[in-house]
């Protein structure tokens, strides 16, 4: 979960359509880390979203978040267990 994950075709291009309407700069910045980003070995957690803001508590791109994103109901035992395992 180190960064926000768009559904993609089989050929690799994303099709959701806050993806394909992200202005430039936003894409072209996750672009960039998403190239330098190092997954964690096998069975080490992920770290956080690097769109997460942890002072404020929200994403940073609230508007062009994925779909899974927005699948994922703030407050639910989901996301109230990621919240506990980062938190610590």
């Amino acid at each position: 979960m180190g960064y926000p994950s768009y559904v993609v075709t089989d050929s690799g291009e994303a099709t959701e359509e806050h993806w394909l309407t992200m202005p430039a700069k936003l894409k072209s910045e996750l672009l960039e880390f998403m190239a330098s980003y190092d997954e964690p070995s096998d069975g080490e957690l992920d770290d956080v979203c690097c769109w997460y803001d942890a002072s404020l508590q929200r994403c940073k791109h609230h508007q062009h978040r994925p779909n899974v994103c927005r699948d994922f109901e703030i407050g639910s035992q989901d996301c109230l267990g990621w919240r506990k395992v980062y938190s610590s």
